[in-house]
């Protein structure tokens, strides 16, 4: 599984781009007429989308084409389950009951439904992906600051957890736990191989005689 990105007040790398902070109010969007033929279910799913905060993230004239494929699918997909429904078992070749073979159809259209809902930021780890904060979502590094300052330690951990993974709650932000505890003492990997080295050097060495009184 890919790596999430960092929030961008944590990372080193300035040179990514997310697509941002999308408001929590609905868009103002147009909502493009879905076609006729579609179910009412699929229609409702359509017009629920484009009036969204995650649709304002869109580009109409260049994203529509690939939200109109992908909510086609889910109607198809839709489509083939009240098939199913109505039977799931059917006669074989030789008269013996069989699974529907509409059921062999579900996996294909699964696949490229779940690769649009990916692209187009519909679940959680997409928006994360994409870089989509939606509405209170994001927060500054002075809002964590003043959280792990405070005196909820528990809000604080969860803060951290949030941001910059488990890690951070044990050393926190600037080194010291969120807990309290003393921070640990960092050494450099070229400080740990000298003293090794030196180490190794007076255990083997012959003429190492006994210790000076």
């Amino acid at each position: 599984m890919p790596r999430l990105p960092k929030p961008k007040p944590l990372r080193q790398n300035t040179e990514r781009r997310d697509l941002g902070l999308v408001g929590i109010v609905p868009s103002t969007l147009r909502v493009p007429d879905p076609p006729a033929d579609w179910l009412a279910e699929s229609k409702a799913e359509w017009q629920g989308f484009w009036t969204s905060p995650l649709s304002s993230a869109l580009l109409p004239v260049t994203d529509e084409p690939a939200v109109r494929r992908l909510f086609g699918l889910r109607d198809e997909r839709e489509r083939m389950m009240r098939g199913i429904r109505k039977a799931r078992l059917v006669p074989g070749a030789r008269g013996q009951p069989r699974a529907n073979p509409l059921y062999a159809q579900l996996a294909s259209f699964d696949s490229e439904i779940r690769q649009l809902e990916d692209r187009i930021g519909l679940t959680p780890q997409a928006r994360l992906k994409l870089g989509i904060s939606l509405g209170e979502a994001q927060r500054s590094l002075a809002q964590i600051a003043e959280a792990v300052n405070g005196d909820d330690s528990a809000a604080a951990a969860d803060v951290l957890l949030a941001f910059a993974g488990p890690s951070a709650i044990v050393e926190g932000p600037g080194g010291g736990a969120v807990d309290g505890a003393q921070p640990r003492q960092k050494r450099s990997q070229a400080g740990e191989r000298t003293e090794r080295n030196l180490a190794r050097s007076d255990l083997g060495s012959p003429t190492a005689g006994p210790p000076s009184r």
